[in-house]
């Protein structure tokens, strides 16, 4: 088993030997998405292990679409999950137009009876004030969280 540190956090993965021992079939080493995927397993301890969770799902309404981070279900109702680690607000802006140009559209509304509710979970108090500002700017129904909130 290997480890490396990560803020605060351990995180382990295995080795040859170990993936040779318990049959693992791929290969995982530390990468720039670490942070990213941590986050998001937060989340999903946060919200409660959801029984419907599944990453990078592209969501479409025939006219525009996204691949959003993840799609969940909490309770009857779906929402997306948008982790903002180190991503520029250029970035965050466009993502949160995309989602606000379908909201409007109302064609995904139609099919499921809503618009998915958008979770940004981001790192300080600074980034949730401008995501916060960008989907108000555009429109887009949507809770803002730090890692804080959720620790």
């Amino acid at each position: 088993m290997q480890s490396f540190r990560e803020g605060y956090a351990t995180v382990y993965y295995l080795n040859r030997l170990g993936r040779e021992y318990t049959g693992a079939k791929r290969k995982l080493r530390k990468c720039q998405f670490v942070r990213h995927t941590l986050m998001r397993n937060e989340w999903f301890i946060y919200s409660g292990l959801p029984k419907y969770w599944r990453n990078e799902v592209k969501i479409s309404d025939s006219v525009g679409s996204r691949v959003c981070d993840t799609l969940y279900r909490e309770g009857e109702y779906y929402k997306v999950l948008e982790v903002d680690h180190l991503q520029s607000m250029k970035e965050n802006s466009v993502k949160a137009k995309e989602y606000a140009e379908m909201y409007h559209r109302g064609l995904a509304a139609k099919q499921l009876g809503y618009f998915p509710l958008v979770i940004w979970l981001t790192v300080s108090e600074f980034r949730r004030e401008k995501l916060k500002s960008i989907c108000s700017e555009v429109g887009l129904p949507s809770e803002v969280y730090t890692m804080k909130d959720i620790q």
